[in-house]
């Protein structure tokens, strides 16, 4: 696990700076992954060599939504995924669709969802509605999931 070194740390100038940089090398990157996913895809439809697709999706930065672009590559390769390996696989009945994945790039393809802030009494609520639910249908509650729900209400400080 890398630390960050707090001597990195920038004042509110060279944040600035630092801010545009991210802004156009990002966008920089983004449009560098779509030729190569694109590139990738025609390469496999050529040849039914999948190894470049997958090195495509191993490249990307940890911070990278890999998952829109294994559905962009899904989209429009040839190609089937495979969960076991975790790569992508020639799929022989797959048509590559050049013009789809040259027509809108993989960010636009699957955008990322808004983000939800997870508040645990919503949470804790949900849980108690389902054991309520259940109890109403004569299902038992476990054992276990009954001191779960003692011991999250404790850890939010109702006392249940």
């Amino acid at each position: 696990m890398t630390k960050l070194n707090k001597s990195e740390l920038v004042g509110a100038k060279t944040l600035d700076a630092v801010i545009k940089e991210i802004a156009t090398t990002g966008a920089k990157l983004d449009h560098k992954l779509w030729v190569a996913a694109v590139s990738a895809m025609k390469l496999h439809d050529a040849c039914g060599q999948t190894g470049k697709i997958n090195s495509v999706i191993e490249a990307m930065p940890k911070g990278s939504r890999t998952n829109a672009m294994r559905d962009f590559i899904s989209a429009h390769g040839a190609v089937t995924y495979n969960e076991k390996t975790k790569l992508f696989d020639h799929d022989k009945y797959g048509l590559f669709d050049l013009e789809g994945a040259c027509e809108k790039s993989w960010t636009e393809f699957k955008p990322e969802q808004p983000y939800k802030p997870v508040i645990a009494s919503k949470l804790l609520k949900a849980v108690m509605k389902k054991v309520a639910d259940q109890r109403r249908e004569g299902d038992e509650v476990s054992e276990i999931e009954a001191k779960l729900i003692l011991e999250c209400g404790a850890a939010l400080g109702i006392e249940l």
